[in-house]
């Protein structure tokens, strides 16, 4: 359409295609635009930045001495992410919806009961898909007399690598440019300490990805609270590049699976210091424990 003397692309036959956006598959490539002067036009479509499509979630626990996981997650859903999102679940009821989401849950928590469960915006093109959901998954951390074993990525933990094959012949297509941030807060019981507070590693940031975590514990309180932020801005990927590629998501699968220690106190128990202030909400601050 051309209006006031320049064009504009627009695409309504895509549902839930916010107006004036373009679907992932029409970015960076060039549309042909004619008119009634007989001219024509090669118009080149942007791609949108990696914060335009960007996944939220976060996660309110508690973990108590027999390793059972509790509490409220929630999910957000922008650009491409929440377009996605909105077709998989295209022509559905919200029953239906539900047992999805419950079903997604079950099968990376094997034995969760999931419940509660919300699904937001689903059906608006404008609108931010949010998913909520209340879970208990028994059995999440390991557990001994004296120790409690806890991973903190709840959203990865129980996920499979990104890339399992050792080599590749074909380009890797990443669709689009995309960022996720997951924020954790675990509770843990009264009579337990952090024995081994290492943080998991945060690697190297390219031009193409980017991934930044850290694990801190709130003064004053017993609860962890783990933050991971992640970016891709890279769309296609040569094939010859996929061992680098492999070895860089490998590398985040691996502090994905990062396991802290939490100990009985005891009577000469030997304390990790509080590192920072009481958290109040996701957007607390937190720095790393070692």
């Amino acid at each position: 359409v051309k209006a006031d003397g320049a064009w504009g692309l627009y695409n309504p036959a895509i549902r839930f295609l916010p107006f004036g956006r373009h679907h992932w598959s029409n970015e960076n490539a060039h549309a042909l635009v004619g008119s009634t002067e007989k001219e024509l036009t090669f118009w080149k479509i942007n791609l949108s930045p990696a914060s335009y499509s960007r996944t939220e979630r976060r996660g309110d626990f508690a973990i108590d001495k027999q390793g059972t996981l509790r509490g409220h997650v929630k999910m957000t859903y922008t650009g491409h992410e929440g377009i996605a999102i909105k077709h998989r679940f295209e022509g559905e009821t919200r029953a239906e919806m539900e047992k999805s989401i419950a079903r997604d849950v079950q099968a990376q928590h094997p034995g969760a009961q999931v419940s509660q469960i919300e699904v937001m915006h689903m059906y608006s093109p404008d609108g931010v898909p949010e998913i909520h959901y209340t879970v208990e998954v028994p059995a999440y951390a390991d557990v001994t007399a004296q120790r409690i074993f806890l991973r903190c990525s709840y959203f990865e933990c129980g996920s499979k690598p990104v890339f399992s094959r050792e080599k590749r012949i074909y380009d890797i297509d990443f669709r689009y440019a995309r960022e996720g941030s997951d924020v954790v807060r675990i509770d843990f019981p009264a009579d337990f300490e952090v024995e081994e507070g290492s943080s998991p590693r945060s690697l190297a940031s390219t031009e193409a990805f980017s991934h930044s975590v850290s694990l801190a514990k709130v003064k004053g309180r017993n609860r962890l609270v783990y933050s991971r932020e992640v970016r891709s801005n890279a769309i296609v990927v040569g094939a010859q590049f996929y061992p680098a590629v492999k070895a860089y998501f490998d590398s985040i699968y691996n502090e994905d699976q990062h396991i802290v220690t939490l100990r009985r106190s005891g009577p000469d128990p030997d304390p990790v210091p509080d590192v920072v202030q009481a958290a109040t909400s996701f957007e607390s601050p937190s720095v790393p424990l070692l």
